[in-house]
């Protein structure tokens, strides 16, 4: 097997789509579900880029909240990955009521194809998401 440290980027494609939902339990609770397409830059040549595919779900009371999901990374060579993932959140509200959400968490690969059939390992990933788009950096170790 292989060990690897890798980084990577990550930029939306398309929202496909979100559903908001106001939990009227304590003032601004919202619940979120959204599938979105990303594209992905790796470091490492073994991954290069990828189109991926996230589920997702957050809960969050004024803007605070957490998030987790799962996500499949499909690369040019035909292999996959899958991940699943989970962390937290902050909505900040600017002047002129533009927003922008902070958030940060970890990540697990639960399985792959081709190359990546066995692989195991995990990191850290760190981001902004606006109405322009989302932008993410993140680390991981990963073997296969």
């Amino acid at each position: 097997m292989t060990k690897k440290k890798v980084t990577y980027t990550k930029e939306m494609i398309q929202q496909i789509t979100t559903q908001d939902v106001d939990i009227e339990d304590v003032p601004g609770h919202q619940f979120r579900q959204w599938a979105r397409m990303t594209s992905i830059n790796f470091s490492d040549p073994d991954f290069g880029s990828s189109e991926n595919l996230e589920f997702g779900q957050s809960d969050s009371i004024k803007g605070k909240g957490s998030h987790r999901g799962y996500s499949s990374n499909n690369y040019k060579s035909g292999d996959k990955t899958y991940n699943k993932w989970e962390g937290t959140h902050e909505t900040i509200v600017k002047e002129g009521g533009v927003w922008e959400v902070s958030y940060e968490g970890k990540f697990d690969y639960t399985a792959g194809t081709g190359k990546f059939k066995n692989i195991k390992g995990g990191g850290t990933y760190k981001g902004t998401w606006t109405a322009k788009g989302i932008t993410e950096e993140g680390e991981f170790e990963a073997e296969y």
